[in-house]
C-alpha cells in the first residue's frame, strides 16, 4: 500500500527544498543558537529522505541532490547580507542527509522482508 503517490512526493520535495532555499536566504538570524543544528539537520532529514523517495530507482541521486542543494545553499548565503556560509551547518546538514539514507535503506529492507515473508506463506 502507498501512502502518497509519486507524484506528491516529488511535489512535496520540491516545496521542501524551495522552503529551505528561502529559509537559508532571508536576511534574519534563524533559529537560536542551541536549535540551530538540530534545524539544519532536521531539515536536510526531510529534504533527504523525500529526494530519495523521489527517485526509487535510483535514491544515491536523491542524496547526492539534496548534499548539492545543501551546498549550493552556503555558497549562496555569502551573497546575501547578515548571512554567512558556514562548514557546521554543512557538516548538519550532511548529518541529516546521512540519517535519510539510514532511513530510507532500513524502509526499504522491512519492505522487502514484508513481501517476501507475505508471498512465502
Amino acid at each position: 500500500m502507498r501512502v502518497l503517490s509519486p507524484t506528491a512526493i516529488v511535489l512535496l520535495a520540491f516545496a521542501a527544498a524551495g522552503g529551505a532555499i528561502a529559509l537559508a536566504l532571508l536576511p534574519y538570524g534563524g533559529p537560536p543558537d542551541e536549535l540551530q543544528y538540530a534545524a539544519h539537520g532536521l531539515a536536510f532529514l526531510v529534504i533527504g529522505l523525500l529526494f530519495a523517495m523521489s527517485l526509487p530507482h535510483r535514491p544515491w541521486g536523491g542524496l547526492a541532490a539534496a548534499f548539492l542543494l545543501s551546498v549550493g545553499i552556503e555558497v549562496a548565503q555569502v551573497l546575501v547580507p547578515g548571512r554567512s556560509a558556514s562548514l557546521s551547518d554543512l557538516a548538519a546538514n550532511l548529518a541529516g542527509i546521512a540519517a535519510a539514507a539510514a532511513l530510507y535503506l532500513t524502509g526499504r529492507a522491512l519492505k522487502r522482508w514484508h513481501d517476501n515473508r507475505r508471498f512465502a506463506a
